[in-house]
């Protein structure tokens, strides 16, 4: 289960967590056949043993802040595009 590529539409250069979508294919082809849910990624592999450490109820509220601050900026980037015009 990937966690961001540069695909993503909010990233526009790949990092160690955020690999280009031909790092992170090639990852996942070298997976196909051994497990139904996997994170070939290493970094994200990582990244999902840490967080399963954790109680899921702090993980869901964690992600949920995470992803209304995206939602935010989002929406501060169309206000002040429709701004300029």
């Amino acid at each position: 289960m990937p966690i961001a590529s540069v695909s993503d539409s909010s990233i526009k250069r790949s990092s160690f967590f955020c690999p280009s979508p031909n790092v992170y294919a090639h990852s996942g082809v070298k997976w196909i056949g051994y497990e139904p849910l996997c994170s070939p990624y290493w970094p994200h592999s990582l990244l999902w043993k840490i967080v399963k450490s954790f109680p899921e109820p702090l993980f869901d509220a964690v992600r949920f802040q995470s992803c209304m601050d995206v939602r935010r900026r989002g929406k501060a980037k169309e206000s002040r595009k429709k701004d300029e015009l």
